[in-house]
């Protein structure tokens, strides 16, 4: 279990960084048309012909676009305008250059600091709010 949560999320406090994805060509090695995923999550993804593209979390369109709609009612397809660019946030190290070096459109743009392990985190937090109440005493 440990393993697959690894390979999905990275490992606790990897720093993370952000990718630029060109769906012009990365698309194109996508076997479903409806929607895009990369690096564990879901990028971009059209529910119904006549619907707007909807984009993950941290998944912003860095140039061009989707068209209005697209495909058919059974079939809905992303639709993407030439030279789509998707910007994608706070992906894991680990894939983030995983998936880099393996698919074509892809360029890592920046990188950000550290994330702490949620646990540890949450722990600093309940250590820091303990320290301060005792000072109040």
């Amino acid at each position: 279990m440990k393993i697959e949560i690894t390979t999905a999320f990275g490992a606790p406090g990897e720093d993370t960084m952000t990718l630029r994805v060109d769906l012009s060509v990365a698309n194109e090695e996508s076997e479903n048309h409806n929607e895009f995923r990369a690096c564990g999550r879901t990028l971009a993804w059209r529910p119904g012909r006549h619907a707007a593209v909807r984009l993950g979390e941290g998944v912003i369109i860095a140039a061009g676009g989707f068209h209005a709609s697209g495909g058919s009612m059974r079939n809905p397809t992303l639709a993407d305008l030439p030279g789509t660019i998707l910007e994608v946030r706070d992906v894991p190290r680990s894939l983030a250059e995983a998936y880099a070096a393996t698919s074509r459109g892809v360029t890592i743009v920046s990188q950000s600091a550290p994330t702490p392990a949620a646990p540890a985190a949450r722990l600093a937090t309940g250590q820091r709010a303990e320290q301060a109440a005792r000072r109040r005493k």
